[in-house]
């Protein structure tokens, strides 16, 4: 799983948000309501590895402080 392929069917969906937490699938919010996507719910490792590949180094530091982080993406062939 990576969060490129996560942003581009949250683009497709028309998703304002996405959710990442452990032990629960990727979640979408689409038109105010929060649906799964699939039903693979993400281990530790998995939502670490998704982590490490977008959170600078400074975010991972308060993620570890405080274990919730909202960050905004922005790609250039995908958007904010």
């Amino acid at each position: 799983m990576e969060i490129r392929e996560l942003l581009r069917v949250m683009i497709q969906r028309g998703a304002s948000d996405l959710y990442l937490t452990t032990a629960s699938p990727p979640m979408y919010r689409i038109e105010g309501i929060t649906q799964p996507v699939g039903n693979q719910p993400l281990t530790p490792d998995m939502l670490r590895g998704l982590a490490d590949s977008f959170m600078s180094q400074t975010e991972k530091l308060e993620f570890g402080e405080k274990l919730e982080m909202t960050l905004a993406l922005a790609y250039e062939d995908l958007g904010r």
